[in-house]
């Protein structure tokens, strides 16, 4: 897991969005564009830890950053972070000086732009629970989903490899348009590396 590229995402998304952007959209977001990005490259933007948690899967170092927890990385870091994206109790926005965005690669952006404009604003900019609830399709999240309701566990440690699944009974999947071959590929790349 990389802060710079994690900012920089955060402040990608909040650029794009062009308002505050709550939480919890920022972290479905990321998400999804970590999703997508192993399923067609091979490899995540993030780099991240996810954990299945009662809202869906979550990034924890990107968590960390939103809630302003006392997140593992150096003061250096910290106030970069804080000198690109504002953040307050629920949401944050990006600073309206310009971020270079050199550690995201084209295909990153690519990824986030899926997430922005294919999940997002295409059916769940209004309301950012249905971000939370497409979430709970995937089987990466689904595997948890009696454990975490029953509130046995707050979280329980996800297995990336299963972001290579397809879900069972979601219609109308926005992760259909990385045809299979090319899911089985990059599935056979991230395990060998």
């Amino acid at each position: 897991m990389d802060s710079e590229v994690i900012l920089q995402a955060l402040y990608y998304i909040g650029k794009k969005i062009d308002r505050p952007v709550d939480k919890i959209t920022a972290l479905k977001i990321i998400y999804f564009a970590d999703r997508y990005h192993l399923r067609k490259y091979a490899r995540m933007i993030t780099d991240d830890k996810y954990f299945a948690m009662e809202f869906g899967p979550v990034a924890s170092f990107t968590k960390d950053v939103l809630v302003q927890n006392d997140f593992t990385c150096s003061e250096k870091d910290k106030e970069y972070i804080k000198s690109f994206i504002k953040i307050n109790k629920d949401q944050y926005t990006s600073v309206p000086k310009e971020l270079d965005l050199d550690m995201l690669s084209e295909s990153d952006i690519e990824a986030l732009d899926f997430a922005i404009e294919k999940i997002f604003k295409s059916y769940c900019k209004e309301n950012q629970w249905k971000m939370k609830d497409l979430t709970h399709q995937y089987p990466e999240w689904k595997k948890f989903e009696k454990t975490i309701e029953s509130e046995d566990a707050k979280r329980e440690d996800m297995d990336i490899r299963d972001f290579f699944d397809n879900p069972v009974d979601l219609e109308d999947d926005p992760f259909q348009v990385i045809p299979d071959k090319l899911v089985k590929l990059s599935k056979e790349l991230f395990l060998e590396c």
